[in-house]
């Protein structure tokens, strides 16, 4: 049996968790609610880029290191280039494991490929440790701790991808994180974002504009795939926030419906005790007399 002084130390330990989660809880759904406002105008803008290269550019005709002219690699080692997103804090259910889990078995099925990483977030620290214990070999191209300090140097990392896509051609790029199913259902996703294959478009679809422009011009290609390759790592990272901060709240508000029950367990527990002893005390008493 508890004493009343360990009882109370307990409740009122209770009582700080419970506030604590809560706080983090309210803290979560405004940033949940500022990022989905984000993503929703980012949608849009990201769909429209991808319908432009797909339904109004003839990729066949451009030669650029982001569109592969053969739809498939016919060679035995490619280079597979993976950008991880995950998150930078914990408290956020298994996501970054089932993402991981994911890409693991990924990995596993294609070992006969170069494989490259470019890790976004401090929680693909343990990704890392997870491939040296399974004695994968890969090779990094950049660890970004910080997922907002991607966001602000995101010219420069694309860059960076760039450099490495002109130097090795043969290379497929996919994104690894975790995107929206529903409102209330999410699921890592592994999505190839290049190459881009160059397939024959009719040319009364792709010359079918109001007005007129030579779009093949270098510049303006150039212009166009970098806002292609913008969008998308903007995007993602964006998606991965939103599941991050949603899976948060559920988190919290059972953290902080467990606490409170059982923080009224502990204070019916305290009141027995206590009306106990006052009846012992009593009982004590009455047999003095």
């Amino acid at each position: 049996m508890f004493s009343k002084k360990v009882l109370k130390n307990k409740s009122n330990s209770l009582k700080y968790i419970h506030k604590i989660t809560k706080s983090m809880e309210m803290i979560s759904i405004s940033k949940y609610k500022i990022l989905c406002k984000k993503l929703k105008i980012n949608n849009i803008y990201n769909n429209f880029i991808i319908n432009l290269i797909k339904e109004k550019i003839d990729l066949s005709y451009i030669d650029h290191f982001y569109i592969n002219k053969i739809n498939n690699f016919i060679i035995n080692n490619i280079n597979l280039l993976y950008i991880v997103i995950t998150t930078d804090q914990g408290l956020c259910g298994n996501i970054n494991y089932l993402l991981f889990n994911k890409l693991l078995i990924r990995i596993n099925k294609k070992n006969n490929s170069n494989l490259f990483l470019l890790l976004i977030g401090k929680k693909s620290i343990s990704f890392v440790n997870t491939l040296k214990e399974n004695k994968i070999k890969f090779i990094l191209l950049e660890k970004i701790c910080s997922i907002h300090f991607f966001l602000k140097e995101i010219h420069f990392y694309i860059k960076m991808i760039n450099s490495f896509l002109e130097k090795n051609n043969k290379t497929k790029v996919y994104i690894v994180s975790n995107d929206i199913k529903k409102k209330i259902f999410f699921s890592p996703k592994i999505k190839k974002i290049l190459p881009l294959n160059s397939i024959n478009k009719s040319k009364e679809k792709i010359l079918n504009y109001e007005f007129e422009y030579d779009l093949y011009k270098s510049n303006l290609v150039n212009i166009i795939f970098y806002k292609y390759i913008h969008s998308i790592l903007f995007n993602r990272v964006l998606t991965n926030m939103v599941v991050e901060y949603f899976t948060r709240i559920l988190i919290m508000k059972n953290a902080s419906i467990n606490t409170d029950n059982l923080f009224k367990k502990l204070n019916i527990l305290y009141n027995k005790l206590r009306q106990f002893n006052i009846t012992r005390e009593i009982t004590e008493l009455v047999s003095n007399l």
